[in-house]
């Protein structure tokens, strides 16, 4: 007698392979999505440090003056290492006042924006699972 699977036998673990994969499809994407929401609002928590030493140093919140989307300013000025793989940042300053902000590049939630302000806290989100 030969061992070995039947073609049934084969089927059936297919399509309960398939089965299983399609019910955790959602949730690894939940679950991936919110891992990277708190990776967005831990990286505007440290904006928001390197904020207040920017401030300590030049009594100024960066920029000065107006908007700055440029990743290569916001790391050279803030002293500060983000890279721009899921999220696309933006600071906004003056005098006494700073709003930074992460925008989600792709995914389902590419509609999603994080902000934190100079007042500190947990980072407030637009559109975020």
């Amino acid at each position: 007698m030969k061992k070995g699977f039947s073609l049934l036998e084969l089927v059936i673990v297919l399509v309960v392979v398939g089965t299983l994969a399609t019910l955790a499809l959602p949730n690894y994407t939940r679950s991936r999505e919110r891992a990277l929401g708190q990776e967005a609002q831990a990286n505007l928590k440290l904006i928001l440090a390197a904020e207040k030493i920017y401030r300590m140093e030049y009594i100024t919140y960066w920029p000065a003056s107006g908007s700055d989307p440029n990743l290569i300013n916001i790391n050279n000025n803030l002293k500060l290492f983000l890279v721009p793989t899921n999220w696309s940042w933006s600071v906004t300053g003056g005098a006494a006042t700073f709003t930074a902000s992460a925008d989600r590049v792709t995914g389902p939630y590419s509609n999603c924006i994080y902000q934190i302000t100079q007042a500190g806290g947990n980072p407030t989100s637009t559109n975020c699972p």
